[in-house]
């Protein structure tokens, strides 16, 4: 039996015989050899898939068209002589399709060769390099016309690309072998390619070997999961739907459903993608408001409807909320749904409830005597502070104690005025804030230049000068510009205000001051 060695050393002899067939004609030998060239790309044993690229050296400037590639089979039933264009000493990378006719190689890569010719005994494509292992042999002659020289890789696989619908691991056409169908349920839509592409959302195909993911598909739309909301609970203006999508969805087929034996409400949501998704929201807003809250990077469409006419708004009630979806194939939705779920709205400033939200029949708790609630969706209503008082149902905010008035404990329905005649500040919290009203200044009044008695200095003082006590009176020092003592008697000097000290002494008992003021005109 003939091995792939056999094959080997034949195509090395055809390459020796070639070469020496090739350069018969050269110049009379000089007295050396041939530097060797070197091949530095690809490595022996290398595969080539389409496109050849060969990296060499010359290590001397090489004789005229004295530079050979020849490319035989390990049968030597093909070969193919290329001849190079280099005219000098040097480094060189060639990329070139090896499967081209000998007419297309030269043509197409002029920058390359300038001929090429094969042996095509036994091939049945004429013209055209089939797919299999070959030794790649690089010749040369130096220009002084010494004895050729070659550098040889005995073992290069040549082979094409996978065409769409099969595949290997390389990309290539497997030597005596055939690329990989796309097993069923997968797809391959590129030439080349080293693996099949699985079709998504485990879907199927009706054969092997498919290009393309049109066409997978499957039987059924996987199950939406719903965790919230759950059965029973309560929503006071805002809403999320948590959901996951087990698989990628068609195309605005992502809906979320509110809806009872009148009102049905449908938001199309632009989400497609697999996986966990939340979407927040007020249920009872207009679909016009609705869209603003929820803008077209979330929602592509909102619509409401009852059983009579079009309505833009939901009322307060209990309902079921669902989601639903359809694979990308188009099978028929995936609903799930949660029944029971209670929407409504907040409670008003001055009224409250548990939840913070109205009951089913639209109403909550207003706010008691004494008590405010002073923001929406309140759950408690809180105790006015002292200082102010909420005298009736529903208040919003607590009036404050006006002047004269106090109030001195948290929650009270009522301010308490001030004993008669006594005053306080607005919003007092004591009885103590009352305060008693000051008594009113009394003046003995004069003309300027005349004196002031002493019983009218004594009635100004409120006081009564007893018989035969005696007295005196003392100006204040500030007020000497206004008043004046004279040998004992008070005399106005110009119009103003005197403050003075009368001093009653009785026969019997202690002497007394009495403060007062005098008021010259």
């Amino acid at each position: 039996m003939r091995t792939k060695a056999f094959y080997r050393s034949i195509a090395m002899v055809f390459a020796s015989a070639f070469i020496t067939s090739f350069f018969a004609a050269s110049p009379a030998s000089a007295t050396g050899n041939t530097p060797a060239p070197f091949i530095s790309a690809p490595s022996n044993n290398a595969t080539v898939i389409d496109n050849f690229t060969f990296s060499f050296s010359l290590p001397a400037d090489p004789f005229a068209g004295g530079v050979s590639l020849i490319i035989a089979s390990e049968s030597s039933r093909y070969s193919r002589t290329l001849a190079l264009n280099q005219t000098v000493a040097g480094s060189y990378t060639l990329t070139f399709n090896p499967f081209l006719s000998d007419t297309e190689l030269v043509s197409n890569y002029t920058q390359y060769f300038s001929s090429s010719s094969s042996n095509l005994a036994n091939v049945s494509a004429p013209g055209a390099m089939p797919i299999g292992t070959y030794s790649v042999t690089l010749a040369y002659i130096d220009a002084q016309g010494d004895p050729p020289s070659m550098a040889q890789l005995p073992v290069v696989n040549f082979t094409t690309h996978c065409l769409t619908g099969t595949f290997s691991t390389t990309g290539g056409i497997p030597l005596g072998g055939t690329c990989t169908p796309a097993p069923i349920g997968s797809y391959v839509d590129t030439q080349a390619a080293t693996a099949a592409t699985a079709c998504p959302n485990n879907g199927t195909t009706n054969a092997a070997g498919s290009t393309s993911v049109s066409a997978c598909h499957q039987s059924e739309t996987q199950t939406t999961s719903l965790t919230s909301p759950t059965q029973g609970s309560t929503f006071v203006g805002s809403m999320t739907v948590d959901f996951r999508l087990p698989e990628t969805a068609l195309s605005n087929s992502v809906k979320i459903k509110i809806y009872d034996a009148t009102y049905s409400r449908v938001i199309t949501l632009t989400t497609a993608t697999s996986g966990d998704h939340s979407v927040a929201f007020n249920p009872l807003l207009s679909d016009a408001e609705l869209a603003q809250s929820l803008p077209s990077e979330v929602a592509s469409s909102i619509t409401t409807s009852n059983s009579q006419a079009f309505n833009a708004a939901l009322p307060i009630g209990t309902y079921h909320v669902s989601i639903e979806h359809q694979d990308i194939f188009g099978n028929p939705a995936s609903v799930t749904a949660v029944p029971l779920v209670f929407l409504t709205s907040e409670c008003e400033p001055g009224s409250f409830s548990t939840s913070g939200g109205k009951n089913v029949q639209g109403a909550c708790t207003t706010a008691s005597l004494g008590h405010y609630v002073d923001t929406p969706g309140a759950t408690s209503e809180l105790p006015c502070a002292k200082g102010s008082y909420a005298s009736g149902t529903g208040a919003w905010r607590c009036t404050i104690a006006a002047p004269n008035f106090y109030v001195d404990t948290e929650g009270a329905s009522a301010a308490i005025a001030c004993p008669a005649k006594y005053t306080s500040a607005a919003g007092s919290t004591s009885s103590s804030a009352c305060k008693a009203p000051k008594p009113a200044i009394k003046y003995c009044v004069i003309k300027k230049g005349k004196i002031a008695s002493v019983s009218c200095l004594a009635k100004a003082a409120s006081t009564k000068i007893p018989a035969k006590a005696k007295t005196s009176i003392t100006l204040n020092k500030a007020d000497k510009s206004r008043c004046a003592l004279i040998k004992g008697a008070l005399v106005g000097k110009a119009k103003g205000t005197c403050r003075v000290t009368l001093k009653v002494t009785p026969t019997r008992g202690k002497a007394k001051n009495y403060a007062t003021r005098v008021k010259v005109t």
